[in-house]
């Protein structure tokens, strides 16, 4: 049996064990390492100024977004800038805010290149005007089961690869072009009312009577009008022609919405070059003779009727 004195001193051994433990594994134990942290990325959306992004795809050349007043626009070459849609900045804060450190990998500055956060990978700077709030490396993704796909970055000043959801490269390994407005046009066709294509050689009108398509009073192939209406209501390009600046219209659709508003779609020319433009996007100009964008814009009676 133990005595008082005894069970006093086994308590008191009990405690600076259990104090002990403790510190070993929530304290630094006297070697000073870093407690994991899931937070690694914590910004302020609304006061963030300009991302700059250096794509791995690029080598080298970087992506800049700056904010001008409550807009977003992208710099292109020669000190010029294009708008920025609002919902690709919203993606790209999206993207950020919910990476969430899952593990750390790695602490060994020679594993970089294992989980491609070195240099040459793709990285992200966030600043809130002068002041980098976030300096990431985005480094190479892996998949996992059950469908689930991970990617490994690094914060630029610090040793450690952490691994975290999602698939990060596919948001920020992009060129200029893809930060840009790249519709043509972007409407609900069933909103419209006619269309008027205006030809060097010919025009005609495309007209909606009681839900019925109709050229010069003769009913099209519903089929046929219905996918070219749908393909011309949601009509995109990613070729930019940045040093046209005007010419002279070529062709022309003309489109009336049930609200009687106007869009305009042209065909312009300048020497040999020829592109599109909308009233819609007036700042981006689109080459014409890509991705068969003249047919998807201008079509002819015959594509159209039975």
């Amino acid at each position: 049996m133990f005595n008082l004195k005894s069970t006093k001193t086994l308590g008191i051994i009990l405690t600076l064990l259990t104090v002990a433990v403790l510190y070993l594994y929530i304290g630094d134990g006297g070697r000073k390492e870093k407690t994991f942290k899931s937070e690694i990325v914590s910004i302020d959306t609304s006061a963030v100024t300009k991302i700059v992004i250096k794509p791995k795809s690029q080598k080298g050349n970087e992506v800049k977004l700056v904010k001008n007043n409550s807009s977003w626009k992208v710099e292109l070459t020669d000190n010029k800038f294009a708008s920025v849609p609002k919902k690709k900045v919203n993606e790209l804060f999206s993207t950020l805010q919910k990476i969430k450190a899952k593990r750390i990998v790695s602490k060994n500055k020679n594993k970089w290149n294992e989980f491609e956060v070195g240099e040459n990978s793709t990285s992200v700077k966030v600043f809130e005007n002068s002041n980098k709030v976030l300096d990431i490396i985005l480094g190479k993704f892996t998949f996992q089961q059950p469908r689930s796909i991970n990617s490994y970055v690094r914060l630029s000043d610090e040793n450690e690869v952490y691994e975290t959801e999602g698939f990060l490269e596919m948001t920020f390994n992009k060129d200029v072009n893809f930060f840009r407005n790249n519709n043509i046009l972007n409407e609900n066709y069933k909103n419209w009312k006619s269309l008027k294509f205006n030809y060097p050689k010919d025009s005609f009108e495309l007209k909606k009577v009681e839900n019925k398509w109709k050229i010069n009073n003769s009913v099209t192939d519903s089929l046929k009008t219905e996918n070219y209406l749908r393909t011309l209501s949601k009509l995109t390009s990613s070729e930019f022609v940045d040093n046209f600046t005007t010419g002279d219209v070529k062709k022309s659709v003309k489109i009336q919405t049930s609200d009687s508003m106007f869009v305009t779609i042209n065909l312009l020319q300048a020497d040999s070059v020829m592109v599109i433009n909308s009233s819609t996007n007036m700042e981006s100009y689109f080459d014409a003779s890509k991705n068969g964008i003249l047919d998807k814009v201008f079509t002819v009676p015959k594509k159209l009727t039975k």
